[in-house]
């Protein structure tokens, strides 16, 4: 498992350096070269507005130079000319396998707890003379340490291969760039995580626990979206709003990207968050309620509500489409924005109390089957 986790980072590292040296060698073949003395015309490095005419390189070493140089900006011809944090910068060399880490990192912490819940290896655990905290801290320390071990050594060695592996000419970044993207990435990795082992101990119920888990899978799915409807918000409250681009808040592939200070703060918050939410709900985990929705059926109406609220900021304004009708001042949906509140509303209240379904079932056609005979 941890063997899989590194070989991501490393393949995805090995896999960019091979696409760009590829891209080197034929910028180099003679094939090439002719190419480009025969056609320069077809061979433009930008466009200058100004002149309204097309911009070509003044010999072949800076039209090599131009196209093998590592990032950019997609507003920017051509290679990066200064950084910025918060700010997304392309690498089209880029084939990274790294976009399944976080993935896996989700599916991995919801089931190092889910799994010993329905193979009723907690039966054997809460059987030994340890406390449950003492259970739980034995298994972040035995189990998800080394996880997060594997994601810093697979981060740093990504780093030093995309970095050490192109000749310095054609990396317009400096190595603390690198470092500083790939901890930014490390924190949302972490924070990922403590949310998939948050939900892993939360929900007890075979069927709908995975359920839930592919639900919450492909609505984080829909962040760039989500992200987009809020900064136009942001726009039409202040003046001079400082725009950060989705990517560089999620840093999914480390590269140069880096995520503002503020949000790592916010992101370490929120592991911490988990970390003691995930405590203190195993503590109160009962053999009794095995098969329960939540595994902590006291907890029904605050998980109601904390998924009630998160679920109407996430999908009213992406169903309302809100910046829609600001924009062009059209008149604002609240038809709309009710429906798709109270759908929130409702589907948050059966997910949370889908154990009640089969009572509820059962007395209405008990009392139905009464009224009839």
């Amino acid at each position: 498992m941890l063997l899989v986790l590194f070989s991501l980072y490393l393949f995805s590292g090995l896999s960019t350096i091979n696409n760009w040296k590829n891209t080197q060698r034929y910028y180099h073949s003679e094939e090439f070269v002719t190419d480009f003395r025969e056609f320069p015309q077809h061979y433009g490095i930008g466009y200058d507005e100004e002149k309204d005419q097309e911009i070509y390189p003044t010999d072949i070493e800076e039209y090599r130079k131009y196209n093998l140089t590592v990032f950019t900006r997609w507003w920017e011809e051509g290679p990066a000319t200064f950084y910025q944090v918060g700010q997304h910068y392309y690498d089209s060399y880029d084939s990274s396998y790294i976009q399944l880490v976080f993935i896996f990192l989700f599916v991995l912490g919801f089931s190092l707890f889910f799994i010993d819940q329905k193979s009723n290896f907690n039966h054997f655990l809460f059987s030994l003379s340890w406390t449950k905290k003492e259970l739980f801290e034995g298994k972040m320390t035995t189990v998800v340490l080394p996880i997060i071990t594997t994601v810093v050594l697979g981060t740093l060695s990504n780093i030093l291969i995309r970095y050490y592996g192109i000749p310095r000419m054609y990396i317009n970044a400096r190595f603390s760039q690198f470092l500083y993207s790939g901890f930014s990435h490390l924190i949302i990795g972490i924070l990922i995580l403590m949310a998939g082992i948050l939900l892993g101990i939360l929900l007890g119920n075979l069927i709908y626990g995975p359920i839930v888990l592919i639900i919450v899978m492909v609505s984080l799915l829909l962040f760039s979206e989500v992200y987009q409807e809020y900064l136009y918000y942001i726009d039409a409250l202040f003046d001079y709003p400082i725009h950060y681009d989705w990517q560089a808040l999620v840093v999914v592939t480390p590269g140069i990207d880096g995520t503002p200070w503020f949000i790592l703060v916010f992101y370490f918050v929120l592991t911490i968050l988990f970390y003691f939410l995930s405590r203190t709900i195993f503590q109160q985990i009962s053999l009794e309620n095995n098969g329960c929705m939540l595994t902590v059926p006291t907890l029904r109406f605050p998980v109601f509500l904390t998924l009630s609220a998160l679920s109407i900021l996430w999908f009213v304004p992406l169903f309302a489409n809100l910046s829609f009708y600001f924009q062009y001042e059209a008149v604002i949906p609240f038809l709309q924005i009710v429906i798709t509140t109270l759908l929130c509303l409702v589907t948050s209240y059966l997910i949370v109390y889908i154990d009640d379904w089969p009572r509820a079932i059962g007395r209405f056609w008990y009392r139905s089957f009464k009224k009839v005979h």
